[in-house]
């Protein structure tokens, strides 16, 4: 029960923070979280490739950042709940290996996470928050299928 709890609460989490941080405060070009939008543009243009994830082999320093800040905040949940702690934190790794993975190969991430390519490439890129999973686009009505 723990590790679903821990699913939905990281799933929750990436929908949160990619609707209303990477694109809400995002597309001020003086925020913090406007890198994103330089990953939406490589995107567009690469059609579904970033660049960046070949040139580094890690993307953006930002992206890696944003994971290690949410580790801490996690990491006192290991003292009352270690399964929920080893499931967000393994959702963390996953989410990492998800994203890099759909960027240097977009034939994986139209199989096995076409939301995901939906959100880059779609007409609405405003949609399709879900990365490793769709769980609260469907729930919360912003999945959209284009291809």
């Amino acid at each position: 029960m723990q590790v679903l709890l821990g699913i939905l609460i990281a799933s929750f989490a990436e929908w949160f923070i990619h609707r209303f941080l990477l694109h809400g405060l995002g597309k001020n070009k003086n925020s913090i979280w406007h890198f994103h939008w330089k990953h939406h543009r490589a995107v567009r243009v690469e059609e579904g490739y970033d660049l960046l994830y070949f040139k580094y082999n890690s993307g953006y320093p930002k992206e890696r950042l944003s994971l290690l800040l949410a580790f801490i905040l996690i990491s006192p949940l290991f003292l009352y709940y270690p399964t929920i702690a080893k499931t967000l934190t393994a959702y963390l790794f996953v989410y990492y290996f998800v994203h890099k993975k759909a960027h240097r190969d977009v034939g994986w991430a139209k199989k096995w996470v076409p939301w995901h390519y939906d959100h880059h490439m779609g007409k609405n890129q405003d949609k399709n928050w879900g990365i490793v999973l769709p769980i609260y686009d469907y729930l919360l009505g912003t999945r959209k299928k284009y291809f």
